[in-house]
Formats: C-alpha cells, sequence, structure tokens
C-alpha cells in the first residue's frame, strides 16, 4: 500500500480535491482539501471503497471534535442518500 504524500502545499491539496474522483460524502463535506484527499485515500487504500466502514472506523477512533464532526458529516449525507 502507498503512503499517503501529506507534504504538499494546502494549495496542491485543495486543487486535487476539485480533480480527484472523490466519494459523494467526502466531496459534500466542509472538510479542507487535504483532508478530503486524505478521506480518500483512506477509503479506496485501506478499507476498500468501503465508506461505512470508514465511517465506523472513524467513529471509533475520534478523539478531537473535529474527528466527531468528520464523522457526522459522512453519516448525515449517506442518511440522506438513502
Amino acid at each position: 500500500m502507498e503512503e499517503f504524500e501529506d507534504e504538499l502545499p494546502d494549495g496542491a491539496y485543495e486543487l486535487l480535491a476539485k480533480l480527484l474522483p472523490l466519494h459523494p460524502a467526502i466531496a459534500n463535506s466542509n472538510l479542507n482539501g487535504k483532508d478530503k484527499c486524505y478521506l480518500q485515500y483512506a477509503l479506496e487504500e485501506e478499507f476498500n471503497n468501503d465508506i461505512e466502514k470508514l465511517l465506523e472506523d472513524i467513529q471509533k477512533h475520534a478523539v478531537e471534535v473535529e474527528e466527531y464532526e468528520v464523522a457526522a458529516s459522512i453519516r448525515d449525507y449517506l442518511t440522506k442518500e438513502k
């Protein structure tokens, strides 16, 4: 598995987030470009594109308020789409 490249300038991540095919739950979140790119990377590389497993993992391991907000954003999108 490739490592996530996290040493690019912030502007590069913002551009990548606009160009990469992101899962709609990630794309429609209010996260910054770097976080969107990382979540998409994790979704594909660590969770085999299973957004429910990614959400479960975020909820299980969330420590900071921002992590709970990410989980809530993904959960809300998935609930709305059902």
